[in-house]
């Protein structure tokens, strides 16, 4: 299945590209920072939607927590980063989901290491689960991010369904 790129100055128009996902991996820049795991690439010329693999950050609408991770993971890709993603396929919302390597590594690691990120449990299946929990204990246990004071109230998955059953979450 190739990847669906939105078309240079429209964000409706989907266009595809020649990358499959059994690609590897593929080169990418970093063109802007959405929230805490979902940014604005280019590939080949061509924006790409994605979202981080493995992980899930606060909302932006969970403050300080969604602000916080949007700004960590800002200052790891400023516009203009060299990344490689590792696309796994689409989500719901027709973002790629990848696995991100920058030149200060895992990407979404780094993440769920700094506290600025949970583990999306429900996704796990195409990732180091055990890696991935290990940096989150650790994470804990130091009291980073949303582990620390204060700590994050619900997780973002866990406020997203709550919304979509009508709760005041």
């Amino acid at each position: 299945m190739p990847l669906l790129l939105a078309a240079q100055g429209s964000a409706q128009a989907a266009v595809p590209l020649s990358v499959d996902y059994s690609v590897s991996r593929v080169g990418a820049k970093v063109l802007s920072v959405v929230d805490g795991d979902s940014l604005m690439v280019a590939v080949q010329g061509r924006r790409l939607k994605l979202r981080l693999a493995c992980i899930d950050a606060p909302e932006l609408a969970q403050p300080p927590w969604g602000v916080a991770s949007r700004a960590a993971l800002r200052a790891l890709l400023p516009p203009g980063s060299p990344v490689l993603l590792t696309p796994l396929g689409t989500d719901r919302y027709g973002r790629t989901v990848a696995k991100l390597l920058s030149e200060r590594g895992n990407v979404n690691w780094i993440l769920v290491r700094r506290g600025q990120a949970l583990v999306y449990r429900q996704k796990l299946s195409r990732c180091d689960a055990k890696a991935f929990l290990s940096e989150e204990r650790q994470a804990q246990r130091q009291g980073l991010g949303v582990w620390g004071p204060p700590r994050l109230p619900i997780a973002a998955w866990e406020r997203r369904w709550c919304r979509r059953q009508g709760g005041g979450c």
